[in-house]
């Protein structure tokens, strides 16, 4: 990690878990998770037309509402749950300064 992205992650209070080097199989895991998603929400609009940004926006929000409250098999719990029980707890509020580089 450079010494810039390390005080960056300074500023906003969060970890910074970097992939392991020549461990390819750290990066299959996160690259699944985007294939999911990407599949998920390119799948369902594929064939549907938009004649507006803010048309396309609303229709991928709301693929993805549904991508993260659909239950997962293997858990048994939805994106969301799993969110709103583990990860919401330990949020903290954004500095007042944004990070200047």
């Amino acid at each position: 990690m450079n010494r810039t992205y390390g005080k960056m992650a300074a500023h906003y209070h969060v970890g910074i878990l970097p992939t392991r080097p020549r461990k390819p199989k750290d990066k299959a895991a996160v690259e699944a998770g985007v294939r999911f998603a990407q599949y998920y929400i390119l799948g369902r609009l594929r064939n549907v037309t938009f004649f507006s940004l803010a048309e396309c926006n609303a229709a991928i929000a709301a693929a993805v509402e549904r991508m993260n409250g659909r239950e997962m098999r293997r858990l048994g719990v939805s994106r969301r749950q799993l969110f709103d029980t583990i990860e919401r707890p330990a949020m903290q509020s954004l500095p007042e300064q944004d990070y200047e580089y």
